[in-house]
């Protein structure tokens, strides 16, 4: 911006220049002597500070006889000039801030989400880590013990089976009976690990929909009705995968404000629904997401529905103890 005003200036005294040599020739030369120190007092203000424009003001008296009102005339012109490209620096200037200040808080938005993201993944990793331990030490405890037991007994039966067979079936039984408890135990255990595989689903299930709430920020609602104990495993997988597909469809689709999301289990299915209520579609085009929706659905002899007349409802049917839907 200064190299242009200064421009302005050499051309702004070279005209004013011109025209005192046209109607001032004689005092040509005191005229160029005093445009000299105007055009240096330009460059001292541009350069230092505004304030010595004061410099070239005190300069128009010498230039009294020689119609400055023509030199200010032009710098009339130039003080337009000036506050235009000021006001439009500044402008520039605090565009490239918010664009600065918004390119930070992206990159520390992202940075906090990915780490949110390893926060998660490493919580589950410890959950996962925490089951295992704790299932090998109630596997340590529980079979371990009668299995040691027994296998003392039945060397010690071994050894004296010729000589004192009655002793010998005896301890043999006591083992057989020691290895069917530590079995039963077993199954106990691996019994409440099933109930509490429910648990653990829905609330992979609940991530999911926290996870869509908070990134996408649209407002969510999810709803589970009926005994989620009924739902096996594959199943969740399907209901898992379908759910996280469906809310990608909408982010990326749907320009909706809200979705709607129930999962519910019926005497004969478990129906999954996911509504939102942006722009629909009145036809629609199966891409590779919908074809993986619909065939993880049929694999388990589900279905899947859709339809994008008020918005878009995307269901998950899933047959309960292989009943067809």
């Amino acid at each position: 911006m200064k190299l242009l005003l200064l421009a302005c200036d050499l051309v702004i005294t070279a005209v004013y220049g011109l025209l005192c040599f046209r109607l001032f020739p004689a005092s040509l030369d005191s005229i160029i002597i005093i445009l000299l120190f105007f055009l240096a007092a330009r460059v001292v203000a541009l350069s230092i500070h505004d304030a010595f424009s004061v410099l070239n003001l005190l300069l128009l008296y010498p230039l009294r006889h020689f119609q400055p009102s023509l030199l200010m005339l032009m710098y009339l012109l130039y003080t337009a000039l000036y506050f235009f490209l000021f006001f439009r620096e500044q402008k520039q200037q605090n565009l490239i801030a918010e664009n600065t200040r918004l390119r930070i808080e992206t990159q520390q938005a992202r940075h906090t989400q990915n780490l949110q993201v390893r926060y998660e993944n490493q919580l589950a990793i410890n959950t996962q880590y925490k089951e295992r331990q704790r299932i090998a030490q109630d596997i340590h405890d529980l079979l371990g013990h009668a299995i040691t037991g027994s296998i003392f007994q039945l060397e010690a039966a071994r050894r004296i089976m010729e000589q004192e067979p009655e002793e010998a079936g005896r301890m043999v039984a006591s083992a057989t009976d020691n290895l069917r408890a530590g079995m039963e135990q077993i199954r106990d255990v691996v019994h409440r690990m099933r109930a509490q595989m429910p648990d653990l689903h829905r609330q992979e299930m609940d991530l999911i929909v926290e996870r869509f709430r908070r990134d996408s920020g649209i407002t969510t609602h999810y709803q589970l009705q009926g005994e989620a104990e009924h739902i096996t495993g594959d199943m969740w997988a399907v209901l898992h995968s379908n759910l996280a597909e469906a809310l990608s469809n909408v982010l990326r689709h749907a320009q909706a404000t809200q979705v709607d999301i129930s999962l519910q289990v019926l005497p004969g299915f478990v129906r999954l629904l996911v509504q939102d209520n942006g722009c629909g579609a009145a036809t629609l085009s199966e891409g590779m997401g919908i074809s993986g929706m619909r065939a993880r659905a049929g694999a388990l002899g589900g279905s899947l529905i859709i339809n994008g007349e008020k918005g878009m409802s995307v269901i998950t049917l899933l047959p309960r103890e292989g009943q067809e839907t």
